[in-house]
């Protein structure tokens, strides 16, 4: 686990965001079989980030980010039909100014970054919280 956490901090670092990004959307699949390892893959994801991460995006709830995950993932893409924001807009860092959490015309804002960093905190608190290592 720490090696994945430390491979997107390194991603954040080299301002790799297509790897932060992708690897920060993997981190509740590996943590939720973990977790949960009989339950379906789906299941499982929507379980785990319900949570420990849905109170760091109260409007980005766990269907919208597996729904994310799988345009991302599976088609290079960054909406889902089925997703309750037209899209998810992640914006690299500039300088001082955070753009983060927000919705702007049906469009969900998030900054890569903070994603990823609010993603491998809260995996790191998971993992040394939870019964396997």
């Amino acid at each position: 686990m720490n090696d994945l956490i430390l491979s997107v901090k390194q991603a954040i670092s080299n301002k790799n965001w297509f790897a932060a990004l992708f690897l920060s959307l993997t981190l509740p699949d590996i943590c939720g079989v973990m977790e949960n390892p009989n339950k379906r893959n789906g299941d499982r994801y929507r379980c785990w980030y319900n949570k420990y991460l849905l109170q760091k995006y109260n409007n980005f709830t766990a269907d919208d980010c597996w729904r994310l995950r799988n345009a991302c993932l599976h088609d290079g893409s960054d909406n889902d039909t089925n997703m309750a924001f037209e899209r998810v807009h992640f914006v690299e860092p500039k300088g001082n100014m955070v753009i983060h959490n927000n919705i702007l015309n049906n469009v969900l804002q998030l900054q890569i970054d903070i994603f990823g960093v609010v993603q491998t905190k809260v995996t790191l608190l998971f993992s040394k919280i939870g019964d396997k290592p």
